[in-house]
């Protein structure tokens, strides 16, 4: 008799138990109406859920009460959140939208598009650099060998077709780089001084650029730096003008790499037909040091970049006097720091600081003309991510330039000196609006403050 009563109230807690269940049922489409299978439907925080049929429809059932959260989540979809009662039956119509953050996002932005999940126009890699035809290993390089884009008549710096050398800026991890190229040799295109090796991707904009950018009315080239390394490495290239070594080395949420290289364009210049009779061909050499830190909530990053320059060469007159010597010395630092940390999920900031001294050192014959740049940028940025389709980037940034040139002729006891001073003070706003995955608008504005 107690083994029956027993198993009458074990049948009753069952049923109770059985009765006590909340049944979700429903269908999941996209926004243009087709069934999506696959769908992940669970209850926020427990191991309820499902998994969509063929047709989009879904059934579980939870023995959670009370006020709950649904969860809809598919890989190219807007995961779904929606408030639900489980202490009724619940019956719900989804439309998951796609996500604008896949891989074929396009942004629309003053007249050029970004692509794929880096958001760049032209993007290049350090393999592609070395392998692009015409580059010899120079970012500018194979740049130039792209649509849009084309050498200076005068020195064969970058540019966007239509605009000037001048107009064409060049940022490292966000950070103005004053002097990108090496010194000038007639009737060859200069070279960048950056070695490809150091950088994860370089793009370049051949029509507008972002509104965090200024004075640069063309175009502006990015190059990022890579970020911490895995494992240590050695990298050797060799090349018809010059040879690079670089060495990684990894330790606990830290690398450094360093690298050193030398240029020579004599080759070049024999095989090129020119006037000039070189005395001593154009060289250059320097060295690179990178180091990374992966901090609790970012990546600080540290770059310096130093190099020398110098060739000597004669141009023959169209007349009988001497042909007018030149020599020309070079000396290039660029250094920059930066940091980018999270502030939480959807809010995150970068700021550094980059400094650029350049000299150049030119004797014409009797005349010494000396050249001194010293610029130095600082920057700061927020990112906030409002929605999935909607983003916020706001800033501010400083920079101060000094440029120093002297001029002196001993045989006619001339001298001369020009200096400029310059302080750029600049704010700008910049929003991105994705309403389609395959579509999106990026307005801005930035106001500058200059002392000139």
């Amino acid at each position: 008799m107690k083994t029956f009563h027993f198993a009458f109230v074990l049948l009753m807690l069952i049923a109770n138990t059985l009765s006590a269940q909340t049944t979700l049922t429903g269908t999941v489409k996209d926004n243009h109406g087709n069934a999506l299978p696959g769908v992940n439907l669970f209850i926020e925080n427990s191991i309820d859920g499902a998994v969509s049929d063929a047709d989009g429809h879904f059934y579980f059932q939870s023995p959670l009460t009370g006020k709950q959260v649904l969860v809809a989540s598919m890989i190219g979809f807007e995961t779904i959140r929606m408030a639900i009662d489980c202490n009724q039956q619940i019956t719900q119509k989804l439309m998951m939208r796609e996500s604008v953050t896949s891989l074929n996002a396009v942004t629309i932005t003053a007249g050029s598009y970004e692509a794929s999940d880096k958001k760049r126009t032209a993007v290049l890699e350090p393999l592609d650099v070395y392998t692009t035809a015409g580059a010899v290993g120079d970012v500018t390089g194979a740049f130039r060998t792209l649509p849009g884009s084309q050498p200076a008549p005068e020195d064969g710096r970058l540019m966007v077709r239509g605009g000037e050398a001048y107009e064409t800026h060049t940022y490292i991890d966000g950070l103005k780089a004053s002097h990108p190229y090496d010194s000038k040799a007639p009737d060859l295109p200069t070279r960048g001084r950056f070695s490809p090796s150091l950088f994860s991707g370089v793009s370049f904009n051949t029509g507008g650029y972002s509104a965090e950018y200024g004075q640069a009315l063309s175009s502006v080239m990015l190059l990022n730096t890579t970020d911490l390394e895995d494992e240590s490495s050695t990298g050797f290239s060799l090349m018809t003008l010059g040879t690079e070594l670089t060495h990684t080395m990894v330790g606990q949420n830290q690398s450094f790499t360093g690298t050193v290289n030398y240029y020579n364009m004599g080759a070049y210049q024999k095989m090129s037909s020119s006037r000039m009779h070189w005395i001593q061909p154009s060289e250059s050499g320097g060295t690179s040091l990178m180091y990374r830190h992966k901090t609790h909530r970012g990546l600080l990053k540290a770059y310096t970049n130093a190099s020398m320059g110098r060739m000597q060469f004669a141009i023959p007159t169209d007349n009988n006097t001497p042909a007018t010597g030149i020599n020309n010395q070079t000396g290039n630092i660029y250094s920059n720091v930066s940091l980018r940390e999270s502030l939480s999920p959807k809010v995150s900031y970068a700021t550094g600081m980059a400094t650029t001294y350049d000299r150049n050192h030119i004797d014409i014959n009797t005349m010494q003309v000396k050249t001194n740049d010293f610029d130095i940028e600082g920057r700061f940025k927020l990112i906030a991510e409002l929605s999935e389709s909607v983003k916020i980037i706001t800033g501010i940034s400083n920079s101060y330039n000094r440029y120093r040139q002297d001029y002196r002729n001993p045989l006619v006891v001339n001298e001369w000196q020009g200096k400029v001073d310059q302080h750029i003070a600049a704010l700008f706003v910049e929003s991105e609006y994705r309403p389609f995955s395959k579509l999106a608008f990026r307005p801005g504005m930035r106001g500058e403050y200059s002392t000139l």
